[in-house]
Parts: structure tokens; C-alpha cells; sequence
């Protein structure tokens, strides 16, 4: 059973070091791909990267700002290098795209996490400038209802703690770019994933806990778009 969490583990690896290169190709030719324009001065995004290793730290950079800085009018992208690195900052430039954009949309690309709470002791005035939270924290589903009390319109994130995340953000930061809806371009990815860990997980005991793991959740409105 090892072997087979091993060779899963391995060849999930190897799928998303793909799906990177094919990303970035296409961010060096973004006329083979679309992305709204529609009101892009009215919206930004910031994106956190939790302390992993090399390769995923450069790859999640580079697939997420290949998208980003062309759907958005302002991207701002953060890496960790230790549990708590640049939290301050983060809060900190999200504050300041809250001054001054309408709408913001935060990324928080991490382990399971609670930074949706210190989010919350920002200004609540100007949290209410926030679009959507999206979240790839294992089991930070339940986080929900606090963001939406916060002042953000939706809430995204995964059920279980066996959740392989990456494989739906891949699909789903496509989707949601492109100028789909949130619950279209959450249910096209959630629709792919079972596809793809019905594949590589088809050996492994774990494969219908992962698979219902991974599955994004939704709370809030489902019908904003990033170019709404």
C-alpha cells in the first residue's frame, strides 16, 4: 500500500510539473487563451503562498500570476519562507488594495489555515470591498459563514483533509479568469478533478475519500465573475 500512495504521490508530481509548463507557454502567448476586460480598473487580487518546497513555490507563482496579471488591473503575489513570513505584509498591501479598489479578491494558497480570522480584524468598512475568498486549506470549508460575515461576497474552499487542492485550482483559475462564473467555473473543476483522481488514485483504497476531500465548496453568491 506504500508503493501505491508512493506512485500516486509521484505521479501527481510529475501532472502538475506538466500542467505548469503547458501554463507557462501559454502566459508567453496570451492570445491563445481569453481574459476579460470588462471593468478591469475596478478590481485587484493578492495571493499568499504558504513555506513549501522550491518547486511548488515557484510553480503556484507562475501559474497564478499568469492568469492573474492579465484578469486583474493589480496582482500582488506573496511567498512564505517560514510559518508566519510576511503575514504583516500581506495584511498590510491587502488593506491597501481594499483603499483602493472596489473589489478584491484574495488567494490563499495554503495547508489548513486561519488567516480568514486575522482578515477579519481589518476595517470592516473596507472589508466590504472583498468579491471572493478563495481558500485551498484542507477542511477550511467550514470558514465560510465568518467570511461572509466579514463582508465578503462568497467563500470557496475544500471538505476534507485528504483534499489534492492543486488539481482543482489548476482547472478552476482557468475557469474563473476566463470571465465564468464562480459556481460554473467551480463545478466545471470539481467535474474534472473526479476525472483525473479517478485515475491516479485507481489503485489506492483512498481514492473515494480523496476525491470527496477535494470538492470545492461554495458559500455566499455563486453567480460573481471576475469580470462582473
Amino acid at each position: 500500500m506504500k508503493n501505491v500512495k508512493c506512485f500516486a504521490a509521484i505521479f501527481v508530481a510529475i501532472y502538475i510539473m506538466c500542467a505548469f509548463v503547458v501554463v507557462f507557454i501559454i502566459s508567453d502567448f496570451p492570445f491563445l487563451r481569453s481574459t476579460p476586460d470588462k471593468n478591469i480598473n475596478q478590481r485587484a487580487v493578492i495571493a499568499i503562498r504558504d513555506d513549501v518546497n522550491t518547486f511548488q513555490k515557484f510553480g503556484s507563482r507562475l501559474f497564478t500570476t499568469g492568469y492573474t496579471e492579465n484578469a486583474y488591473n493589480e496582482s500582488v503575489y506573496i511567498t512564505q519562507y517560514s510559518a508566519n513570513d510576511k503575514k504583516d505584509f500581506f495584511l498590510s498591501e491587502l488593506l491597501r488594495l481594499l483603499k483602493k479598489y472596489p473589489e478584491v479578491d484574495i488567494f490563499i494558497l495554503a495547508h489548513g489555515n486561519q488567516l480568514i480570522y486575522e482578515i477579519g480584524q481589518l476595517d470592516a468598512f473596507l472589508l466590504r470591498n472583498i468579491r471572493l475568498i478563495y481558500n485551498t486549506g484542507c477542511g477550511n470549508f467550514n470558514q465560510g459563514d465568518y467570511a461572509i460575515s466579514i463582508g465578503a461576497d462568497a467563500y470557496m474552499s475544500h471538505y476534507g483533509q485528504m483534499s489534492m487542492s492543486p488539481v482543482f485550482y489548476f482547472y478552476f483559475l482557468r475557469n474563473w479568469s476566463s470571465g465564468m462564473r464562480l459556481d460554473e467555473s467551480c463545478d466545471d473543476a470539481n467535474e474534472m478533478c473526479v476525472g483525473r483522481l479517478n485515475w491516479i488514485y485507481a489503485f489506492s483504497e483512498n481514492k473515494s475519500q480523496v476525491i470527496n476531500d477535494t470538492k470545492a465548496i461554495i458559500t455566499g453568491d455563486e453567480s460573481i465573475s471576475v469580470d462582473e
